[in-house]
């Protein structure tokens, strides 16, 4: 399972136009083709190449492709066709386009709804290729897709809530990865909406394939998540919880409660008096 990099694209047009930012994932194409290119830099005149630049590489090591016949300007040096490295907040010229871009997206004044915990079947934290635990997500300032290729292997991307769609999609599209539900923010809670794609593989919230009350959220439909919910598929559990929140999983039927071992399990009534705290804990425990 992956991240997408994101940064904030804004576009001054020629002549004091208006500016419009756009939160886009990396690499980003930019140019007059409305087809070719994520950001449209409309041109009667076609002095603007349909691909005319691209942004590539990640957050802290952002690079700047010129591919254009015409050439660009980089802090107000002429470049073309060369590769230019970019600061974290930099700035370009095409043709009179101011073009602003910042590895810095700006969620501070989204609320979180709750984070997210991702997690294998068995409820050890997911990794990253290093072996490092994946931080929670924030859904709200992020929603979260997970996405599945044509031999099974299940992707996440973590999405700034501004972000592109267009953007998006068209590059869900040129990976060939089908979506396979997401879970975004809605009002104080949020929503996991099941699409169409990938029937075969099962999501089920607060519930398993072995239960009479499985669950199973269908294809199609949208069902509300809250804190303390669990979300599993194929051989991933993804557990939700206020930030800072910590909670208990019940032995018993391995579903989330409020952290109180007075108790017994809202879902099964089993007495959680052996139950393990398991969100809210540090990155690597598991």
């Amino acid at each position: 399972m992956s991240n997408m990099q994101y940064i904030r694209i804004s576009v001054i047009p020629p002549a004091g136009g208006q500016e419009t930012t756009g939160i886009y994932k990396l690499p980003v194409k930019i140019g007059r083709s409305t087809t070719d290119s994520d950001v449209h830099l409309p041109d009667e005149t076609k002095a603007i190449s349909r691909v005319h630049l691209e942004l590539t590489g990640k957050i802290g090591e952002l690079s700047l492709i010129e591919k254009s016949t015409n050439g660009s300007k980089y802090r107000d040096n002429p470049i073309h066709q060369e590769t230019v490295t970019l600061e974290d907040t930099d700035e370009f010229e095409v043709f009179g386009y101011k073009i602003k871009v910042s590895s810095a997206v700006n969620t501070a004044n989204t609320p979180v709804v709750f984070q997210m915990y991702l997690k294998n079947s068995q409820g050890a934290r997911l990794a990253d290729s290093a072996g490092k635990a994946f931080a929670p997500i924030d859904i709200g300032p992020y929603y979260v897709m997970f996405l599945v290729s044509g031999n099974g292997k299940i992707k996440f991307e973590a999405i700034p809530h501004y972000a592109d769609h267009k953007n998006l999609l068209s590059r869900i599209h040129r990976d060939q990865m089908k979506p396979l539900f997401s879970v975004y923010p809605n009002g104080p809670a949020a929503d996991i909406k099941r699409l169409a794609e990938s029937e075969a593989i099962k999501v089920f919230l607060n519930g398993r394939s072995d239960l009479a009350e499985s669950g199973l959220v269908e294809p199609g439909n949208t069902r509300r998540v809250e804190p303390l919910d669990v979300i599993s598929f194929a051989d991933y559990r993804l557990e939700t919880a206020a930030k800072g929140q910590s909670a208990l999983r019940c032995e018993h039927c391995n579903l989330l409660n409020a952290n109180d071992h007075g108790t017994n399990c809202r879902w099964c009534g089993y007495h959680l008096v052996n139950s393990r705290t398991v969100v809210g804990e540090r990155a690597n425990d598991r």
